[in-house]
């Protein structure tokens, strides 16, 4: 058996401070060993799925970063889709986001405050 890193205790690490409901959440990890591939499927309480999503996916950024980082490490890839429990098997969202390489994160721009004039 090869040796993989631990992507269910690395999930939970990165997910569960953040959820409402942490044990809801599902990890589920399938070896495609051919072709040296992981699938990991995620799945959590509906009442975070809003929260998760809607911070513009950073969670799932982040999230997808330190697996794809731990699995080139191990001389792998991983793909990362995301489930909801209440809808079978109904798909949320899938971790199709760009590769952290080609996102483009725009620089945060500061705006100057105008400097008040004493008289």
């Amino acid at each position: 058996m090869a040796n993989h890193p631990p992507y269910q205790q690395i999930i939970a690490a990165l997910l569960k401070p953040f959820l409402s409901q942490p044990e809801a959440l599902r990890v589920d990890c399938e070896y495609i060993p051919t072709h040296a591939r992981v699938w990991v499927r995620v799945s959590f309480a509906e009442i975070d799925q809003g929260m998760l999503v809607a911070t513009g996916n950073r969670h799932l950024y982040a999230t997808k970063a330190v697996l794809a980082a731990a699995a080139r490490e191990a001389g792998q890839s991983v793909h990362l889709d995301l489930y909801n429990p209440n809808a079978g098997a109904r798909r949320l969202a899938t971790s199709e986001l760009p590769p952290i390489s080609e996102r483009s994160n725009p620089p945060i721009s500061r705006v100057a405050r105008p400097v008040k004039k004493t008289e």
